[in-house]
C-alpha cells in the first residue's frame, strides 16, 4: 500500500469515528445505533501493518469514548463483512481478522474484559470455521503490556510515512 493510500485510509477512519455520536459512558447501556455503525469499504486495508500500527497507536492515544466507538466500528465493519463474503461463499479477510485483532487489544488495553472474551469468541470461531490462520496481534496482549503505554506516545502519521518502523516499535515496548 502506498503512503499517501495508507494515510487516507488512516485519516478516513479516524474521521469516520470521530464523526460519531457523543456516547455516555457512564451508562452501561450501548449507544442507541451503534450496532450500525461501520467504515466505508468496511475493513479494507486494516491488515496492512503500518496501518494497522497506527490504528492502535492513535487509539491508546484517546480517551475510553473513542476507544469505543472504535471497536463499534472496527467490529461492526467485520460483521458487515464477513455476512457479505458468506453470501457469496468467500472467506473472511486478513482485513477482518486483524480488525477483531486490533479491537481485542483496545479493550485488553481497558481491561475491558467481558468485551474482549466476547469479541476473542468471534475471532476463534470465525478462525476454526475457515481455517485462518489466527492474526499475530490477536495473541500480543498475551505477552504482557511492559512498554505499552510508550506505544500510545508515538505519532501514527509517522508510522503511516514510515518513519517509526517495526524495529523502533519493539525497541519502544521493551524498555523499563
Amino acid at each position: 500500500m502506498l503512503v499517501e493510500d495508507r494515510k487516507y485510509r488512516f485519516l478516513e477512519l479516524m474521521s469516520a469515528v470521530s464523526m460519531l455520536p457523543s456516547v455516555d459512558m457512564e451508562d452501561n447501556e450501548l449507544a442507541e445505533g451503534s450496532e450500525e455503525w461501520v467504515f466505508p469499504n468496511l475493513t479494507k486495508d486494516i491488515a496492512d501493518g503500518d496501518l494497522r500500527d497506527a490504528i492502535l497507536c492513535q487509539a491508546l492515544r484517546e480517551d475510553i469514548e473513542f476507544k469505543f466507538k472504535l471497536v463499534a466500528c472496527l467490529t461492526n465493519s467485520v460483521r458487515v463483512s464477513v455476512r457479505s463474503k458468506m453470501d457469496n461463499d468467500t472467506k473472511p479477510s486478513e482485513d477482518d481478522l486483524e480488525a477483531l485483532a486490533i479491537s481485542a487489544n483496545v479493550l485488553w488495553a481497558e481491561g475491558q474484559v467481558t468485551a474482549l472474551y466476547g469479541l476473542l469468541g468471534m475471532l476463534g470461531s470465525l478462525v476454526a470455521q475457515f481455517d485462518l490462520k489466527m492474526p499475530e496481534l490477536a495473541t500480543a496482549f498475551l505477552r504482557g503490556n511492559k512498554g505499552i503505554e510508550g506505544f500510545g506516545k508515538l505519532d501514527p502519521l509517522a508510522i503511516i510515512n514510515g518513519d517509526v518502523g517495526l524495529h523502533d516499535i519493539d525497541l519502544l515496548t521493551q524498555e523499563d
